[in-house]
């Protein structure tokens, strides 16, 4: 399984590429801290991503990032509730996104949810 990974702070990103390696996944990482190239790695046909719902702007409560990814994968015909999982530091703002926006999110302290979508 190919898991794309957009996280913001690198400390995060090598734990989660660590856990999906553990489990015998490939990962695809952005070079840049900018949304739209996770959009654009799409194109890589990624099995799930695992993403900061404010991916490239960290302590904001912008869920831009998360939304512009969410309509690109709808457009290509992914089904979000399984292949998708945004991450914040929020609790509220996980939540709030999962249910206004129907967008599966967690906090990054639900490490149960975490490990279950990279295993």
């Amino acid at each position: 399984m190919k898991i794309l990974i957009a996280s913001h702070n690198d400390d995060v990103t090598s734990m989660y590429v660590d856990i999906a390696s553990g489990n015998g996944h490939t990962t695809i990482l952005p070079k840049s801290r900018n949304y739209q190239e996770v959009v654009d790695l799409l194109s890589s046909n990624p099995d799930r991503v695992l993403m900061d719902v404010n991916y490239g702007k960290p302590g904001t409560e912008d869920a831009t990032p998360i939304l512009e990814v969410v309509n690109a994968m709808r457009t290509k015909g992914y089904d979000i509730t399984s292949k998708l999982l945004g991450v914040t530091g929020r609790d509220d703002f996980a939540e709030n996104l999962t249910k206004t926006q129907q967008i599966p999110a967690a906090a990054k302290t639900d490490i149960t949810r975490l490990f279950a979508f990279l295993a």
